[in-house]
């Protein structure tokens, strides 16, 4: 198997890995890798993390998309929330993790 991007230049080079997003073949020089910190959920649903960290090996597109892409989660949920971009109102019981995780599962503001 050659690297994608070498073949895209017209310099064919052996692969050594695969891009772990969009799984083109990567030599050497165009494999970025970037460690992944894993957790452990403990007693009383503490996260304890995990060493060393795990590696994941990316293309420079997938890299880039990667860095460029704002972090998801419960905090930026919470400044979604603040900002009022929120398409679901609050139910009894609602988080706004959980409202988030509705509006993304339908696809739009209906709730299921």
């Amino acid at each position: 198997m050659n690297c994608f991007d070498c073949a895209a230049h017209g310099q064919p080079a052996p692969a050594v890995a695969v891009c772990a997003d969009c799984g083109a073949a990567l030599c050497y020089d165009h494999a970025h890798v970037t460690a992944r910190w894993l957790t452990r959920t403990m007693v009383i649903s503490r996260a304890v993390t995990i060493d060393p960290p795990a590696r994941t090996i990316r293309c420079a597109v997938c890299q880039a998309a990667r860095a460029a892409a704002p972090a998801a989660g419960y905090p930026a949920a919470r400044l979604a929330m603040a900002a009022g971009s929120a398409a679901v109102p609050a139910g009894p019981g609602d988080s706004p993790v959980r409202r988030l995780q509705v509006r993304d599962s339908c696809g739009g503001g209906e709730r299921v």
